[in-house]
């Protein structure tokens, strides 16, 4: 066996093996929705970039950041989809949403780094009761919990 062939080929292998072992993010934010019995408003998906200084110019961004914190003011079932990118430019995800319940409202957070080829591979589930602006952090929404309530690997 060429040598070439043979290397591709293990290669190939690992990059396999180390893609199946990692957790499927579609799969747990799929199943969280499905689970949850509601129907959801789409608020749309925003890629806010490296969220630097041209944050501003992102096409979409307030009206997906917008439908977000006024449906969690309002309690309509909702979600939302923002990325942005790391340093390397590996892109993190963070699906927003917002669940109405007996005791009012919440928001669950999925943000999943398994696309962050120096993060941890895990989808990490966050809750917390509303969700507002914050113009000092990215994506630019209030932080939803500081510990995971559920992590996926």
């Amino acid at each position: 066996m060429d040598s070439r062939i043979f290397v591709a080929f293990v290669i190939g292998v690992n990059f396999t093996v180390a893609c199946s072992d990692s957790v499927n993010a579609d799969n747990v934010i799929n199943d969280f929705e499905k689970t949850s019995g509601l129907s959801f408003q789409n608020c749309g998906t925003v890629d806010l970039g490296h969220c630097l200084e041209t944050l501003e110019f992102v096409e979409n961004r307030e009206n997906v950041l917008q439908c977000l914190v006024n449906s969690s003011t309002t309690c309509l079932a909702a979600r939302g989809k923002l990325s942005r990118a790391t340093v390397e430019g590996d892109p993190i995800f963070y699906t927003y949403f917002i669940v109405p319940n007996d005791k009012g409202c919440s928001v669950v957070r999925f943000v999943d780094t398994t696309h962050d080829d120096f993060g941890k591979h895990k989808v990490l589930q966050y809750s917390c009761d509303k969700l507002t602006r914050s113009a000092d952090s990215c994506p630019p929404l209030s932080e939803c919990g500081t510990e995971p309530e559920e992590e996926y690997q």
